[in-house]
Parts: C-alpha cells; sequence; structure tokens
C-alpha cells in the first residue's frame, strides 16, 4: 500500500526509505484512511465524518451480516512463526507504514469518540 500512497513518480515503484517518506507526506492529505481489519470502526468514523451521505452506515453493516462468522474463510491456518519473521524482516517498510496508518486512525477514532 506504501507505494500506491507514494504517487506516480518512478521512485514510487519499489520500496525505500524514500518512498515511505513520500507516502507519509501524501497520506497527510486525506481525511481518514480506514482499515479493513477495523472496518466497523472505518464506517462509525465517517459516519461521524460525512453524516448526511453515509447515515446507518454501521447498522446496516452489521443487519447485512457480512462481518458475521459465515463470510469467515473455513479451515484457515496461522503461518508459522518463521514466516512472519520473514515477512516482517522484508516487509519492514511496509510494517511502517501500516503502523503510521494504525496510529493516524487511532488517533482520529479517539478525538471523534468511536470506541
Amino acid at each position: 500500500m506504501m507505494r500506491l500512497f507514494c504517487g506516480f513518480s518512478p521512485n514510487c515503484s519499489f520500496a525505500s526509505r524514500w518512498t515511505l517518506k513520500q507516502a507519509k507526506n501524501h497520506l497527510k492529505r486525506y481525511t481518514v484512511v480506514g482499515l479493513t481489519d477495523e472496518f466497523e470502526a472505518t464506517l462509525q468514523v465517517l459516519e461521524r465524518l460525512f453524516p448526511d451521505m453515509l447515515k446507518d452506515a454501521t447498522k446496516n453493516y452489521r443487519e447485512t451480516g457480512i462481518g458475521s462468522d459465515k463470510y469467515q474463510t473455513i479451515n484457515r491456518h496461522e503461518p508459522l512463526e518463521s514466516t512472519k519473521k520473514i515477512l516482517k524482516e522484508q516487509m519492514s517498510l511496509e510494517y511502517e507504514f501500516y503502523n503510521f496508518v494504525l496510529d493516524k486512525f487511532h488517533r482520529l477514532k479517539k478525538k471523534l469518540g468511536v470506541s
């Protein structure tokens, strides 16, 4: 995701400290960047920010059952710890960017009173 937020410069096509810096700078232009792993909270934030457009979005989401267990992957297995370690090392800049986005999102949630 970092490279998408970086922009269209040829330098954005590969992960680097420069790419990370650009992505973080560009992220400041967005009112909100939601998280799929906190989808319901993302809806709540969007409802607070844009009440005329997204009234009852969270309620409607809950009523559809999309977030329920019936839509979860069956027989999902966690990756091995050794695999996670390798990925975290090879994707360290992506992890840093994700944590930056996560922190920004949590601060916004707190500011808006979303739990």
